[in-house]
């Protein structure tokens, strides 16, 4: 196929999905060109056999060209778009896809075109755009943050693919470093790292397995944690990252309640939302003389834990305190993707807790309140 039947292709589409109308401007994966009639049942390279269709579209098509009609059980030819006109075939209602044909109907189910995350992407741009299929891509602006977001969903499918090789190959280091430990005489400096290799290893396989609950809607579980427990974890994973502060290096003071309450929490994202605050509480002291971090846990009233994370840092600028927990905002320029203090929000709140900040030009602290068993 050439280029310029290539190009053909696509700017006859729109650069719209000429099957589930979802436009290329909301998908991380470039668009299919695809064979309508598949070549192996004899289709040409002829303009006229050629459709743009997304990722999903064409894997779940391949090379069928019928389908059942799930009113009548019978099967029938699946919509062509060469041929036939999309408006003749299916109806948008609210962000779904209906048939009001038998190839429509057929074609419909085939593709999966009313998935929840199609569904949900549909109704999302029609929201903000106000704009019918197809008049998608010209509503929405090239630099519109939805685009963004529409993207991630994207990618978020795509990690849900790989997640479970990574937690594979993950569970296979973690086996081959116990082993390697215990190869080793106690005091062998060795075994600090392979320990290293074992904890990250291990949190990152909780954070995908918190990934997979997410996307799949499972029951989450959650722990009894003790915030001492949590806190020294995560200075201690911290650590590599604090360590590369050096004249002057970044003190850590930890600052615990004796008999603080425990908490009802998913353990490793605990950990991560204060990973995620420690390495942020040492970029903002990067210009400054004295670094240290102050991490403390606290029984509150109301039968609450407080525990806060406070840097001597410069401070976030006041035009920057409104917008510091908005997505894709970022005052670390390419070094930030703008999500950080997002997820450590939304998983404060999804445990039933709340996280305020503090500022000033001695420094920030972010205060964490959840309830206490």
């Amino acid at each position: 196929m050439g280029f310029a039947t290539a190009r053909l292709v696509r700017q006859r589409a729109g650069e719209c999905c000429e099957y589930c109308r979802l436009p290329q401007a909301v998908s991380a994966l470039r668009f299919h060109i695809e064979h309508i009639v598949a070549r192996q049942h004899g289709g040409s390279e002829d303009a006229e056999n050629l459709a743009l269709a997304c990722p999903e579209c064409n894997l779940r098509k391949g090379p069928n060209l019928s389908g059942i009609d799930p009113d009548t059980g019978e099967t029938t030819t699946l919509f062509h778009p060469r041929r036939d006109s999309w408006h003749d075939h299916f109806v948008d209602i609210e962000g779904r896809i209906s048939g009001i044909s038998p190839a429509g109907r057929a074609t419909v189910s085939l593709l999966g075109m009313n998935t929840t995350d199609r569904c949900r992407l549909r109704q999302c741009i029609k929201l903000r755009t106000g704009a019918d299929l197809p008049g998608w891509r010209e509503a929405l602006l090239p630099d519109d943050g939805l685009q963004q977001i529409l993207r991630l969903v994207t990618m978020g499918e795509l990690a849900m693919s790989f997640s479970d090789e990574v937690r594979n190959a993950l569970t296979t280091l973690i086996g081959h470093a116990y082993m390697g430990q215990q190869a080793l005489p106690e005091g062998d400096p060795i075994r600090n790292h392979l320990d290293s290799i074992t904890r990250n290893s291990m949190r990152m396989k909780g954070m995908i397995d918190s990934m997979l609950n997410f996307g799949r809607k499972r029951e989450e579980t959650t722990d009894r944690c003790a915030p001492e427990e949590l806190i020294h974890e995560a200075v201690r994973i911290a650590g590599p990252y604090l360590e590369d502060f050096k004249h002057p290096p970044i003190a850590v003071q930890v600052d615990v309640e004796s008999e603080c309450p425990k908490i009802a929490v998913t353990r490793w994202e605990m950990i991560h939302v204060l990973v995620n605050l420690l390495t942020n509480a040492a970029d903002a002291m990067s210009e400054s003389q004295q670094r240290l971090i102050t991490i403390a846990a606290h029984r509150e009233p109301q039968a609450m834990v407080r525990i806060s994370v406070a840097d001597t840092g410069s401070g976030i600028a006041s035009e920057n305190v409104g917008r510091i927990f908005t997505p894709f905002f970022t005052t670390k320029g390419e070094r930030g993707n703008g999500l950080g203090l997002f997820i450590v929000r939304s998983t404060i709140e999804h445990h039933g807790g709340s996280i305020t900040l503090q500022t000033g030009d001695s420094g920030t602290a972010f205060t964490i309140a959840l309830p206490a068993l």
